[in-house]
């Protein structure tokens, strides 16, 4: 490695800590009493061992019928917005007040760039703080997958860009690592939510559908893959494996925000473990899955990667010379989208 080299890697490193340290390491529980904050996390861990409760969590959605507008043409293609009310139905009570609170969360959209006759799609899941179309598309190079043949569909999280509260609360209040049920539930909407659209677009006689997942997207994506059969492949880029393993990672010391609680890590795990997707199998073995890390990620280190890679069996492993933030060396990120959509 160049002088040059080691010093851009460095740079990323350091900024991937010092943005971990406002991700991750904050203290938003410290007006709340130790009690109720522990209290949420013994009952999401009760609430969701229960069987019955898992497996409504990643039910079948049911057909919906998106409104369809803003139609762009672009050459012989077009790009249209989708939108729809989310199906999924709360089984947790502090989720049901949430999304009381927040009904913007309940209101699915998402961008179909499509070609004029049929192409693979490619259903493109944003990081934390995204969900803006235009931002989207520049980050997870859009045009760049269309021109390659794709049909290219953004999806917003619950939370995020237009389904975020009108108050625009920074950090978006999902993911939460204090907040173990809305977590669970929040994930289970998105997966709920791009599972029907996914099936929404096989109706519509698109061949293929696919997903590619940039960080908490490609946490998406890997759950999206244990609950949707009718998902053709992933491609999980710099993701992590585990919220909880994430947020504490095994043999560290507790965060700040829950050291004074008297939790312990198995506890803290199993809060969020229905969730998880290495608690969950595969659902299409037959999917064609690529993860991609970075060597010098310090938000979410390249073990989390691997542990996705030998979940999936049959996956491959993607590496490129850059950090979560810094992504020196990317493209190998859409090259692996392109291989894995075209089999």
């Amino acid at each position: 490695m160049s002088a040059f080299d080691s010093r851009i890697a460095a740079f990323g490193r350091w900024l991937d800590e010092a943005f971990s340290g406002f991700a991750l390491r904050g203290s938003p529980v410290a007006l709340e009493s130790r009690d109720a904050v522990r209290e949420r996390f013994v009952d999401a861990a009760a609430f969701y061992a229960d069987p019955d409760v898992r497996a409504h969590l990643f039910a079948p959605p049911p057909a919906i019928a998106p409104a369809v507008s803003h139609p762009l043409h672009l050459g012989p293609g077009e790009a249209v917005e989708l939108r729809w009310p989310s199906t999924y139905e709360p089984l947790h009570a502090e989720y049901a007040e949430t999304l009381g609170r927040y009904p913007e969360a309940r209101a699915c959209v998402a961008r179909w760039v499509r070609h004029p006759e049929p192409r693979p799609a490619v259903i493109l899941i944003h990081g934390w703080t995204m969900g803006f179309f235009a931002v989207d598309a520049t980050v997870l190079r859009a045009r760049w997958l269309y021109q390659h043949g794709l049909d290219v569909v953004h999806v917003v999280l619950p939370f995020h860009g237009q389904r975020a509260p009108l108050e625009r609360l920074v950090p978006p209040v999902f993911p939460s690592y204090v907040r173990p049920a809305r977590t669970t539930e929040a994930f289970a909407q998105t997966v709920t939510d791009i599972r029907a659209l996914v099936r929404h677009l096989l109706h519509a006689g698109v061949p293929e559908v696919g997903a590619f997942g940039l960080s908490l997207g490609g946490f998406t994506g890997a759950l999206l893959a244990t609950a949707a059969p009718e998902l053709s492949y992933l491609v999980a880029a710099i993701p992590f494996a585990s919220l909880a393993d994430l947020a504490w990672p095994e043999d560290d010391a507790a965060p700040s925000a829950m050291a004074s609680l008297g939790l312990s890590r198995e506890e803290f795990v199993a809060a969020f473990d229905a969730a998880c997707p290495l608690s969950r199998a595969p659902a299409n073995p037959d999917a064609r899955v690529a993860i991609v890390y970075g060597e010098h990620d310090r938000m979410t280190p390249p073990d989390h990667a691997r542990r996705l890679h030998e979940h999936f069996p049959g996956s491959r492993l993607v590496g490129f010379p850059g950090a979560h933030l810094v992504q020196r060396g990317r493209q190998v990120m859409f090259d692996a989208v392109l291989d894995v959509a075209r089999g």
